[in-house]
């Protein structure tokens, strides 16, 4: 959950950040002053939407594919700084295809996910290391991001739970999804979940012994 929260709280962002830069010039998307803004875009949208401080190391995008390459994604919770992130993920990669330019609509043709880690503890007391949201506590949930793809992959996943590790792979085609985060819990719900005809996912789990 909180993978698809750091994905879709920066979408919408990072969606019109390209469709302005495609309309400002070929230079402006390779150059520094574009990453840098991209990047801060995304990391202030995630923080928002998870409570959580979120970095990115590096951003490109590619024009002639509408591609964008984010590098060294991480978000910590309210883990210790010498113990590992609440997740980190080595690349993602978002293809978009752009409905309408003054409109401002987009729609989502690939998200890649390579490498995700999730590193989750819970105590015996119920306290983890999810992040508390800086969104006003009230008992209605707050609308993350709708999430239509016609291709999701994630590859070598991992979720550390507890000190236990269990493998995720997923590869998803037509998937509509909606989360929504409810504040007072620090939780995300997904409602609405719909796979088309070709839907392929595995989720490995391997217990210690």
């Amino acid at each position: 959950m909180q993978q698809r929260k750091i994905i879709g709280g920066g979408l919408a962002v990072l969606g019109i950040l390209m469709i302005a830069a495609g309309v400002g010039g070929y230079f402006f998307l390779h150059s520094k002053r574009f990453e840098k803004l991209a990047i801060g875009a995304i990391v202030e949208n995630t923080n928002a939407a998870t409570g959580g401080r979120a970095e990115v190391a590096r951003f490109d995008f590619q024009l002639s594919t509408l591609t964008a390459h984010l590098y060294g994604i991480t978000l910590r919770g309210s883990e210790p700084a010498d113990q590992p992130p609440l997740l980190h993920v080595d690349k993602i990669t978002v293809g978009l295809k752009i409905q309408s330019v003054l409109r401002r609509q987009f729609s989502l043709r690939q998200l890649l996910i390579e490498h995700p880690v999730t590193n989750l503890q819970v105590g015996r007391n119920g306290k983890s290391n999810l992040p508390q949201s800086s969104h006003p506590q009230s008992g209605s949930n707050i609308s993350v991001f709708d999430l239509a793809a016609q291709h999701v992959l994630l590859t070598d996943g991992q979720i550390n739970y507890n000190n236990r590790a269990i493998p995720v792979e997923a590869d998803l085609y037509g998937l509509k999804t909606e989360i929504h985060f409810a504040p007072a819990t620090t939780r995300a719900m997904l409602d609405d979940a719909e796979d088309a005809a070709g839907l392929e996912c595995l989720v490995e789990r391997r217990e210690d012994l």
